[in-house]
């Protein structure tokens, strides 16, 4: 009787883990908590970037956790080959060690995109400058 409880217990939190990262959209490898491994800035290491910066993507919500935590919403294009990020909500700022603009789309060409690894390319809309993100799949 326990192994059978076991295994319910398990089978409905993957369940339950599954409808949170997607919020009953479809899914996609772009779905989960991403860290960001290393940043690139006009194709030099970013220097002051300590690995502690993380992305997360649900249906059309995008939260960054480093320093501080913040939400935005973001959309893809042409069968995930870019991606577009806004972060316009209210009291709402992305982690400054993300480098993304604050109300303007940061539009990011996706490099490549598995379950494993996510790169992608965008230019600050405010700066001009050309970051590039390596990623692994954290969860």
């Amino acid at each position: 009787m326990k192994t059978i409880y076991l295994a319910l217990s398990v089978l409905l939190s993957a369940i339950s883990f599954a409808g949170c990262t997607t919020n009953d959209g479809p899914n996609h490898a772009i779905y989960g908590m991403w860290k960001v491994e290393h940043i690139y800035i006009d194709n030099e290491p970013d220097a002051s970037y300590e690995g502690n910066l993380f992305i997360m993507f649900q249906n059309d919500v995008i939260r960054t956790v480093g320093l501080t935590s913040s939400y935005g919403m973001w959309q893809e294009s042409g069968n995930y080959a870019q991606i577009t990020v806004w972060f316009e909500i209210e009291g709402q700022k992305p982690d400054i060690s993300a480098h993304f603009a604050c109300n303007e789309p940061n539009i990011c060409k996706v490099i490549t995109l598995n379950n494993k690894s996510f790169i992608f390319e965008m230019t600050n809309p405010v700066s001009s400058a050309i970051y590039r993100y390596q990623m692994v799949k954290w969860n």
